[in-house]
């Protein structure tokens, strides 16, 4: 089976859990994830503006904290999915979330770039 047909039963499966939960309480909390994107925005907004400054010091600290923010983000996101899936198996579940982390740091450094 290709990686494209497992991603996509995985995807389905994933709509479905999430659909089935929907009425359901579930240990993990939205308002946290909710927080956590929420200190993200603002992070990234005040990032672009010390970018301009050119505070190395305030640059790198503020770049470390974005950075530990999506991984918090991206645990989070890991370990609602294994409970959804009810499933063990987080090299599945952990696949895409990874992706979209890789990708949003590499954005972040491709902002310090320009």
């Amino acid at each position: 089976m290709s990686d494209l047909t497992k991603q996509k039963q995985w995807a389905t499966q994933m709509n479905k859990a999430r659909h089935a939960q929907t009425k359901k309480r579930l240990p993990f909390s939205k308002l946290e994830l909710n927080k956590i994107e929420q200190q993200i925005k603002k992070s990234e907004r005040d990032f672009k503006k010390l970018i301009r400054s050119k505070n190395i010091q305030e640059i790198r600290t503020t770049l470390d904290y974005i950075i530990s923010l999506h991984a918090d983000k991206t645990a989070l996101c890991i370990k609602r999915d294994a409970e959804l899936l009810n499933t063990d198996n987080l090299e599945l579940v952990s696949r895409s979330h990874t992706e979209t982390y890789i990708e949003n740091c590499q954005d972040l450094i491709r902002s310090i770039e320009k």
